[in-house]
């Protein structure tokens, strides 16, 4: 093999590490933040930093590709903002649900979230 194949080889092996490394980085650190805010979310009373943590933690399960977990965390938080009059938290909610339903393609749905 000449030296340029070889270095060009090196190069490609350094690269897929360094992606690598960096992807499992990223996760481990996502899983951390999620850990946090299920520490935070136990913590917490039946009020709007409850809302927002759940809202926090829908995000999180997005960004991670936990699409169920993203509808569960956003729905509870409807809900508690929607009972404790946290209009911010209501919105939020109702923001996250209509965007999954679009990503889904139910249009007709995604309308009554954002309506």
């Amino acid at each position: 093999m000449s030296n340029v194949a070889s270095s060009f080889c090196h190069r490609c092996v350094l690269f897929l590490f360094l992606v690598y490394w960096l992807a499992s980085n990223a996760a481990h650190a996502q899983q951390d933040k999620i850990d946090s805010l299920n520490s935070l979310l136990n913590s917490t009373g039946r009020d709007s930093l409850r809302a927002s943590v759940l809202l926090q933690l829908s995000r999180e399960m997005y960004r991670s590709g936990r699409y169920d977990d993203e509808a569960r965390y956003a729905t509870e938080a409807l809900k508690l903002s929607q009972m404790v009059a946290y209009t911010n938290g209501e919105g939020d909610g109702l923001s996250i649900l209509g965007h999954m339903a679009m990503r889904k393609g139910n249009y007709d749905s995604a309308i009554q979230y954002f309506d």
